[in-house]
């Protein structure tokens, strides 16, 4: 289980595919300072959900990253997310449906005895 915030970062970079260190840093309010590495996308790399985005080489063969992109295994935690919160959302909505639908049947048909009741309160109070 991730935080919040890292889960944010990660479901940015599901839709996204690719995002810089600038717009990592606006995502997660954070002001990283230059050439150092982001707290939230260092803990998702960490864990194997973001990959860093290689550019080039510098003229030492050093690499250049301008980012990051999420991997196989961040694509396959948020589809899971999303299946989890699916198969929990799916089941009571269809319990409350069938209660509400239940609920207007019964006032529906018990509408002439309910009518009574209620003029008959009215007529208490006048």
């Amino acid at each position: 289980m991730i935080d919040k915030k890292s889960y944010k970062l990660l479901k940015a970079l599901y839709t996204a595919d690719y995002l810089s260190y600038e717009q990592i840093d606006a995502i997660t309010s954070t002001l990283t300072p230059p050439n150092g590495l982001n707290n939230v996308a260092l803990y998702l790399a960490n864990r194997g959900l973001i990959l860093r985005h290689y550019i080039d080489s510098d003229d030492k063969g050093m690499p250049i990253y301008d980012g990051y992109v999420i991997s196989a295994d961040g694509r396959a935690y948020i589809e899971e997310q999303r299946s989890r919160y699916l198969m929990f959302v799916i089941p009571y909505g269809i319990t409350t449906f069938i209660a509400l639908l239940s609920l207007f049947t019964s006032i529906a048909t018990n509408w002439n005895e309910i009518h009574h009741f209620l003029t008959t309160i009215a007529q208490m109070f006048h």
